[in-house]
Parts: C-alpha cells; sequence; structure tokens
C-alpha cells in the first residue's frame, strides 16, 4: 500500500505514513515467536521505506511497550 501511497504524497508537497509494531519486536518471549518476528519485519519495512522515500515522504514506527489491562 505504501508504494501506491507515495505518488499521492510527494505530490502534495509530503506525507507521513506510520505503522505500527510492538515490543515483542524487540523482545519477544517464547510463546510470541512468530508474533514477535512478524513485528519484527514491520520494523524493517519502515526503515526501508524511509531511506527509500524521504525525505519528502516520512515514515516512522510506534513500538508501544506492555502493559496491563483487565484481560
Amino acid at each position: 500500500m505504501a508504494v501506491h501511497a507515495v505518488p499521492v504524497l510527494r505530490a502534495a508537497g509530503g506525507g507521513s505514513i506510520i505503522n505500527v509494531s510492538s515490543i515483542a519486536s524487540q523482545r519477544p518471549s517464547p510463546t510470541e515467536a512468530p508474533y514477535g518476528a512478524a513485528k519484527a519485519g514491520v520494523n524493517s519495512l519502515t526503515q526501508s521505506l524511509a531511506a527509500a522515500f524521504g525525505p519528502t515522504v516520512r515514515v516512522n514506527c510506534i513500538v508501544p511497550g506492555p502493559f496491563l489491562t483487565d484481560i
């Protein structure tokens, strides 16, 4: 999707793509290996897209840390 969005963002003078990852991408638990690997791929993709499309189009990744929930 990013590849299709970039021409539109560049034509508008710039823009931003925001990806969402997880702390599991950096510190996966034994039960989160596939999830952590997938999110690590999101981190890598973010860096690659930022290098390819910057500085006109910013590409960032939000990596939330652990938090308590009721579930």
